[in-house]
């Protein structure tokens, strides 16, 4: 080595090798991990893209669900067309046979103007057995109608609720560690109540007045506006109430799941307390909605009576100046009856329609 012979020129291309080997494999690494950000940006760009492309498609989905959502219960509803079709029908004849009585109820207040008492006692009796007729009738179309909505009924809430399972079994992980969808939420979820009722048609051959027309008719924006007010404040207190409620359920399940950690740190108490606030706060929403959906109930029910009141007094003034006939202006009221009892059939049936709407809205966010 001190010459500077052959020996030390070998020492010094091996050593001069060994660097460039080092070098080499710096810049190896240095290339392998700019290929690497570069793939991941380009991972990560089109994971954006196309988070974003799902979230508008769900968007999408989401709001055709919303906008079809009675379209889509019947659709699932369609293995039970039959029984939808025969309830339907016994359904119209119920709504003409009521329609029916009612005219009947006019011809047998008019039966006092007969002097004939034979006259009197033919019709007394053909009315009665007509009145038995129709009570049979009622008997077997009711129980025909009950019968089949309430099994299409059970059967769409079993698909809906078999559905819903399968959907959330299907999810993946990052699905259960959202806040929203813990296990008392989705349980919560799964408690589908809905209340689908049947619709009547009602055919009835009424002789209506003009005079008295528009006089019923001052009334009926009152009526209608309560009744779509009523439904749609159900519906939004509803969908409140839905999250208070699964907040109670998530602190519930925190608390039992962490049962342990909880009393060791004794915090019984502190997660008690919070529980019972939220059911305080629920309990106060339900207390105002009652009075509200109460004074709304009690004002579209009053306008109908109202209606009525003032039908008869304008009634009476027309058969006084023999305007009209006693058995005309009794067929205009017993229409105007049977209208303020379909209303309030309907209206009565607005806070299970809203419960079963969104129930099922619900259920198909999930799918």
């Amino acid at each position: 080595m001190k010459v500077q012979g052959l020996y030390c020129d070998f020492v010094k291309q091996q050593n001069l090798r060994q660097i460039e080997e080092a070098e080499s494999k710096l810049e190896d690494k240095d290339m392998n991990k700019l290929m690497f950000t570069d793939q991941s940006n380009d991972v990560s760009i089109d994971d954006s893209y196309d988070s974003l492309v799902n979230d508008d498609e769900n968007k999408i989905e989401r709001k055709k669900v919303e906008e079809n959502i009675t379209l889509a219960i019947l659709r699932m509803n369609k293995p039970e067309w039959i029984l939808i079709v025969i309830g339907c029908i016994t359904a119209s004849i119920t709504g003409a046979r009521e329609s029916a009585h009612y005219i009947i109820q006019t011809k047998l207040a008019t039966i006092f103007q007969e002097c004939d008492k034979n006259v009197q006692k033919r019709k007394f009796l053909l009315y009665a057995l007509l009145y038995l007729g129709f009570g049979v009738i009622s008997l077997i179309l009711h129980s025909v109608q009950g019968y089949v909505f309430a099994r299409s009924g059970e059967a769409l809430t079993k698909r809906l609720r078999s559905t819903a399972f399968q959907a959330i079994l299907r999810q993946g992980t990052s699905f259960f560690d959202r806040k929203e969808n813990i296990t008392g939420a989705l349980c919560h979820v799964l408690q589908l109540k809905p209340s689908f009722r049947h619709g009547c048609w009602r055919s009835s051959w009424i002789f209506i007045l003009v005079t008295i027309t528009w006089l019923v008719l001052v009334f009926l924006p009152l009526i209608l506006f309560g009744g779509f007010l009523q439904m749609r404040l159900t519906a939004y207190y509803l969908s409140k109430g839905k999250h208070v409620t699964e907040n109670a359920g998530k602190i519930a399940m925190e608390a039992i799941q962490n049962s342990q950690t909880v009393m060791q740190l004794t915090k019984e108490s502190c997660f008690c307390n919070e529980y019972c606030e939220i059911l305080n706060t629920v309990d106060r929403s339900f207390i105002t909605r009652a009075h509200i959906l109460s004074i709304l109930f009690s004002i579209t029910h009053a306008s109908v009576y109202f209606s009525i009141a003032a039908f008869i007094s304008l009634g009476t003034f027309l058969v006084d100046r023999d305007t009209v006939t006693f058995e005309d202006m009794f067929l205009v009221l017993n229409a105007v009856v049977l209208t303020a009892r379909t209303i309030g059939r309907e209206l009565a049936l607005f806070p299970d329609y809203g419960k079963g709407t969104e129930a099922a809205k619900n259920i198909f966010e999930l799918l």
